[in-house]
């Protein structure tokens, strides 16, 4: 039964990335044929049930409210965010740990990540993360509002962070779960390290983080790791390690904080296969974290930072459209610089009411180029 259901999940993860790279392929060849991504949401890209070590971490409390999500009625849930003191943590961790990796092992990480690694200086707006979740049509795959819909794009995911935009040409990564020995070898971890660092397929964030981030991290666990005793050597490890730290904390993170060791075997593609991309993994995780969000879930398994980010670009009109093809420049960079003058609001409650009295010409006036949203037609409200 266990291998029938693990077979079942493997083939509604290849279906969801095939829908996904699908949809985007028609758009490209479609450009004036105004579309909207729809994809199998429950499939999760990277997801598998797991956890290790119990932490005491931040989680997304959860009220079950009813609540009109433009044309349906829905029974909806909204996450309510404690602070951030233990995620604060984790990040100032994870930056502590670029700036370790100095200049030529931070250019490394960039030709693999893009501009993903300065989402860690974007401010959180768990506030609204938690209104966006009332407008999310899980049916769809889109944020129903008032006389229209909205919804994040591949062009737009990939783009954002400084991949390379011709998806056209680029190959999906299928993540598939490693056994602790591949693991290990991954990250050049000694194969006689206990195996119960590893529980349920996930590690701890200290595991990776007490061997590579630590500069008295190659002396102390000198044995048990496989680098020939060579501190050099050692030193380019640590940037692969923390590239799964990355991306299993900000990108990809599960309640537990824990991170998927399934994502080392991503970070194994993007770093040794050329025209590879991490855009359809992220947008699947962000449509099915909103979905299970919607469902009850109590906390956000998605990229919460680039959904924020993205709304906001849309909320905020700008004097000349995004352009989200290969360019030179940082939009995560410049983000903050970008939006300075919009006046958001505060607070849940002033979100869910913003967002509901929008209309569909302020909303998209600084996304038309992109074409991510569509007007509802009069008789389906």
């Amino acid at each position: 039964m266990g291998r029938k259901l693990r077979e079942s999940n493997e083939n509604e993860r290849v279906l969801l990335a095939k829908t996904l790279m699908g949809t985007m392929g028609q758009k490209l060849r479609e450009s004036k044929k105004e579309s909207v991504l729809s994809v199998k949401t429950f499939a999760g890209a990277i997801r598998q049930q797991g956890t290790e070590e119990q932490t005491n971490v931040r989680g997304l409390s959860v009220k079950t409210v009813q609540g009109t999500a433009s044309r349906t009625r829905y029974k909806v849930s909204t996450i309510q965010n404690s602070p951030f003191t233990d995620v604060d943590e984790f990040l100032f961790r994870l930056q502590m740990w670029w700036h370790e990796l100095g200049g030529d092992g931070q250019k490394w990480l960039i030709k693999y990540l893009g501009a993903l690694t300065d989402i860690m200086n974007v401010k959180p707006r768990d506030d609204l993360i938690t209104a966006l979740v009332t407008f999310w049509d899980p049916v769809h795959n889109v944020f129903c509002f008032s006389d229209f819909e909205l919804t994040p794009t591949l062009e737009e995911i990939a783009g954002y962070s400084g991949f390379d935009g011709d998806l056209r040409n680029q190959k999906l990564i299928f993540p598939k779960a490693p056994s602790v020995h591949r693991f290990f070898s991954l990250l050049n971890v000694s194969n006689q390290i206990r195996k119960s660092n590893v529980v349920k397929g996930c590690c701890s964030f200290n595991f990776l983080y007490s061997r590579f981030e630590k500069p008295d991290g190659f002396e102390i666990y000198e044995k048990g790791l496989t680098n020939k005793q060579n501190k050099d050597t050692w030193q380019i490890h640590r940037r692969f390690a923390f590239i799964v730290a990355f991306l299993g904390i900000i990108v990809f993170p599960n309640k537990e904080r824990t991170i998927y060791i399934r994502i080392a075997r991503v970070v194994q593609v993007l770093t040794t296969k050329e025209r590879h991309t991490l855009a359809p993994i992220i947008l699947s995780d962000i449509y099915r974290a909103l979905t299970f969000c919607k469902s009850g879930a109590k906390f956000f398994e998605g990229c919460n930072i680039l959904l924020q980010m993205w709304l906001t670009e849309h909320l905020r009109c700008h004097p000349k459209f995004m352009h989200y093809g290969q360019s030179k420049d940082n939009f995560i960079e410049s983000y903050e610089e970008r939006i300075k003058d919009y006046k958001s609001p505060e607070g849940v409650e002033a979100w869910i009411s913003h967002l509901r009295s929008l209309m569909k010409r302020p909303a998209v006036c600084a996304t038309e180029s992109s074409k991510t949203a569509r007007e509802i037609p009069s008789g389906a409200r």
